[in-house]
């Protein structure tokens, strides 16, 4: 008897949701708003009047490898290079380069690899461990 009500109950909710689902319009699908950029002028978008476009450099590929604490030469580029930098300092340690804001975790048994491309400005970036130990530098000179 109490299975009868239950399917009772049961077919006046499955009735009552099938006549809120006639009535109830159905949602509109509205295609989302093409998005347009204006059309830019012969200087871009930078507003800028001037007409002098510096040189474009072609960039290098830079390899490098730290072992240790050797930090004896620094590791050199040029402006806009990619250097991948591989950092073995042959412990657990925490390895940075602050300067471009990079970081990452060498073990005894994997060194940390940094993949970066350099800054288009010259500079020195130090590559330093926990406790800011130096372990190497890098130097961004300009091309000659």
């Amino acid at each position: 008897m109490a299975a009868r009500r239950l399917i009772i109950v049961m077919l006046i909710l499955l009735g009552i949701s099938t006549g809120i689902a006639i009535v109830v319009p159905a949602p509109k699908d509205d295609p989302a708003p093409e998005e347009t950029t204006p059309p830019t002028g012969t200087t871009g978008t930078t507003g800028s009047t001037s007409s002098a476009e510096p040189e474009p450099r072609n960039a290098d590929l830079v390899e490098a490898e730290i072992k240790g604490n050797d930090g004896s030469e620094p590791v050199r580029a040029g402006p806009g290079d990619r250097l991948v930098l591989t950092v073995d300092p042959g412990r657990n340690t925490d390895v940075e380069i602050p300067g471009l804001g990079l970081a990452g975790t060498a073990t005894e048994f994997a060194p940390v690899v940094f993949d970066v491309q350099l800054p288009t400005e010259p500079g020195n970036f130090p590559v330093v461990e926990t406790g800011d130990r130096e372990l190497a530098r890098i130097e961004i000179s300009k091309a000659d």
